[in-house]
């Protein structure tokens, strides 16, 4: 699906297998242009920034739309089971703001949490959507990941 929307010669790869988790894919961009738009247009940062991601400007000023795929695809990828409802993990505290703000514009209530990985003296800030909500979730935002909604069908019918 990528390749019929941006032109690279680049073949998508398995990764390597941790533990007891599901196969992943690795798809490495060989694309100037598809690089200078995520980094110049998107403004999303080169490299590793899992502490201090954020959500772009141009979404955050985007229509209702696609701020609600921007966080589907957020989701799609990071979202998943927390305790007995959805949400999300991140090292960004930044990150964890934005959509804090963007569930409050859907209405869609939630709680925040923040703790420390004391092995690496880390923050790690979580969403956790109200368990009365999930419904109210999956109905506004296009999650994609099949799979995933059928888990989450699965938990909670």
């Amino acid at each position: 699906m990528i390749k019929t929307m941006i032109l690279t010669k680049s073949i998508p790869r398995p990764t390597k297998i941790r533990g007891n988790r599901k196969e992943r894919w690795c798809f490495q961009f060989r694309n100037k242009s598809f690089y200078f738009f995520l980094t110049g247009y998107l403004g999303i940062i080169a490299g590793s920034k899992s502490s201090f991601v954020r959500m772009p400007l141009k979404i955050k000023n985007a229509n209702i739309r696609l701020k609600k795929y921007f966080l589907a695809g957020l989701f799609d990828t990071d979202g998943g089971f927390r305790g007995n409802s959805l949400g999300f993990t991140t090292a960004s505290k930044d990150l964890n703001k934005d959509v804090h703000d963007l569930l409050d514009e859907l209405l869609i209530r939630h709680s925040l949490d923040k703790w420390e990985n004391k092995k690496y003296g880390k923050f790690y800030y979580g969403i956790r959507i109200a368990k009365s909500e999930i419904d109210n979730f999956l109905n506004k935002v296009p999650i994609q990941n099949k799979e995933k909604l059928k888990r989450i069908r699965s938990r909670f019918p």
